[in-house]
């Protein structure tokens, strides 16, 4: 999920929340992950990446499809 660089203290403060709450999941092997899986790149000028990397199967999900996935829950 591209966020703006002013945005990413709150956007990775929810994504902290989410893990706490067991609500982030690997969407390719459907384990549980944890907020320290979360991980953010710089992304053009001003931007971030954010997504999570499955320990487990390797798998990158990004933030939007996760926030997709939770949604339709």
């Amino acid at each position: 999920m591209r966020v703006p660089k002013e945005k990413i203290d709150k956007v990775m403060e929810t994504c902290r929340k989410l893990g706490e709450l067991g609500q982030l999941r690997c969407l390719n092997c459907r384990r549980k992950l944890r907020f320290t899986h979360v991980r953010k790149y710089e992304h053009g000028e001003g931007y971030y990446w954010v997504y999570l990397q499955c320990p487990y199967c390797g798998y990158g999900t990004a933030l939007w499809k996760l926030l997709k996935y939770i949604n339709k829950r």
